[in-house]
């Protein structure tokens, strides 16, 4: 699903990766009242994926940087206690219930993104710090939705994801969301292992394995959709009723009488006698002529 280019058709949620961006604000009136939605089983992605972020994955993920930038500006002092607070943030970022277990090669990268040489297919734990929510390409802008979207990005603005999430939900958005993920695991161990070289005096390898910690950052998007229950009831109704019409054309269609004939009738009634009943030529009762 390709994302629009218009900024009013853009929303961003982010926490580590810098600056947010928002979609223009629409004048509209407000929502109508909207029919109750259905959770899809891809809505449960919007739980973690948008609203459950790791706040000490991405406070780690914040001072690995910092790390660097106080290491390239030679001030080790800095690059100690900043390396120290990545490394008290990651290992309480083990038990966040943010955490979740896929295989590299389960990823779905965003469109146009480069994907990995050598994907992993062992299911590891991942630490999302960042999200990204855009509307997808089959969006059409409706007054209800434009409001929305207006009220989701004024949520966002405030800091209140969840919020913005359900405002969506209610307005029956397409929302595509882009999540960055950390290898928990691998990044733990590089954040303890440049921790130990900051220590040694190696600033430049600590600055080398961090680098590599930050390379080590992947993308999982997801497609929400939301539909309306009433729309929903009536997608799973349409295979029963269709069912139910066919049934009924085939009992139409042996109940009708033969064009060509009476049917045979009684409890000797066959397929063969129907046919011969249907097949035989009428008697001649007519009198010859003089």
């Amino acid at each position: 699903m390709k994302r629009h280019t218009l900024l009013a058709s853009i929303l961003v949620a982010t926490t580590a990766l810098g600056g947010a961006a928002f979609a223009a604000e629409h004048t509209a009136p407000p929502a109508a009242a909207q029919a109750p939605l259905t959770e899809t089983p891809a809505q449960k992605a919007v739980d973690r994926d948008v609203i459950k972020l790791s706040a000490d994955g991405a406070a780690a993920l914040r001072d690995i940087g910092s790390t660097r930038l106080a290491l390239f500006e030679a001030n080790p002092a800095q690059a100690k206690t900043l390396i120290e607070r990545a490394r008290t943030a990651l290992d309480k970022a083990g038990t966040d219930d943010a955490v979740f277990t896929k295989a590299e090669a389960a990823l779905k990268q965003p469109a146009g993104a480069k994907a990995p040489e050598q994907a992993d297919t062992k299911a590891v734990a991942w630490l999302p710090v960042d999200s990204q929510m855009t509307l997808g390409e089959d969006f059409v802008a409706t007054p209800q939705k434009n409001a929305a979207i207006a009220e989701a990005n004024r949520s966002l603005k405030a800091g209140d994801q969840k919020g913005a999430a359900e405002k969506l939900r209610l307005a029956g958005v397409d929302v595509n969301t882009t999540v960055a993920v950390l290898p928990l695991a691998k990044t733990t161990e590089d954040v303890h292992r440049a921790a130990g070289l900051i220590e040694q005096g190696k600033y430049y390898e600590a600055n080398a394995v961090l680098k590599q910690a930050e390379g080590r950052m992947r993308f999982d998007v997801a497609d929400i959709v939301m539909v309306p229950d009433k729309l929903a009831a009536n997608q799973k109704a349409l295979p029963a009723k269709a069912e139910a019409a066919q049934h009924d054309r085939k009992a139409q269609a042996m109940a009708a009488p033969s064009d060509t004939g009476p049917a045979a009738t009684g409890s000797h009634a066959t397929p063969d006698n129907a046919r011969a009943a249907t097949t035989q030529p009428a008697p001649n009762t007519g009198k010859a002529p003089s």
